[in-house]
């Protein structure tokens, strides 16, 4: 899950290159969407002394001839979760 544009978006990794947006225009999409969701919700209330929440910076680097490294792990990916959870007053460590 990604926060963008001020909602939530759900993506799936195609296990390879490419990760896909999830929209819920199908019954199944809308499955895959509630099982996402409560899979955070249940890790985000298990901690019992505390937790911590990684986003990672992603990668901005490119190779010699202009392709990214990883496209599959870009900044924009992991900024705007990032930019989300800091607003709502979590501590960065």
């Amino acid at each position: 899950m990604r926060y963008e544009d001020g909602k939530w978006r759900y993506y799936r990794f195609n296990g390879n290159t490419k990760w896909y947006e999830i929209t819920g225009a199908t019954e199944n999409q809308q499955e895959q969407m509630k099982y996402m969701l409560n899979a955070y919700r249940v890790l985000l209330t298990r901690a019992r002394a505390g937790m911590v929440i990684c986003i990672p910076e992603g990668n901005a680097n490119k190779t010699p001839s202009g392709f990214w490294e990883d496209s599959t792990r870009l900044p924009k990916f992991y900024d705007g979760t990032y930019q989300y959870l800091k607003s709502l007053g979590i501590e960065e460590i």
